[in-house]
């Protein structure tokens, strides 16, 4: 199991007093397809925010790519840039025209939207238009 993209064992997180996943125990090996699927309401987007440390996790470990999430929701950042995430509720003005794939290059960084004209001394390619 080291060698798991992704590893969690027991994680049990609420939303205020909901009890939202309870006692998730799984582990994604390096080229798997993996989906998770559920009823709405069935926690999803939850474990989804908990396996990130966007929510906070009441129990359980998580690692990935072979590192542990801190409870503060803590990953190195060579860990945390090979991760993409685009949450089910996004606000954005859509009367910005802007692509699909240029919205994704908007990226995160320190668990908040990085906007490519605050990227500092990082290069930021532009998207090419079709």
């Amino acid at each position: 199991m080291s060698d798991s993209v992704l590893v969690i064992d027991g994680l049990t997180v609420y939303r205020e007093t909901h009890l939202a996943v309870e006692n998730v125990s799984f582990a994604v090996q390096p080229g798997t397809d993996t989906a998770i699927v559920g009823p709405n309401g069935a926690g999803k987007s939850t474990l989804i925010q908990a396996v990130l440390g966007i929510l906070p996790r009441q129990s359980g470990d998580v690692f990935v790519l072979g590192q542990p999430l801190s409870a503060k929701g803590y990953l190195p950042t060579e860990v945390r840039q090979r991760i993409a995430y685009l949450p089910q509720n996004f606000l954005f003005d859509r009367r910005i025209p802007i692509t699909a794939a240029e919205l994704v290059e908007l990226g995160w960084d320190r668990m908040e939207p990085q906007l490519p004209w605050q990227a500092g001394d990082r290069a930021v390619a532009p998207c090419e238009r079709r």
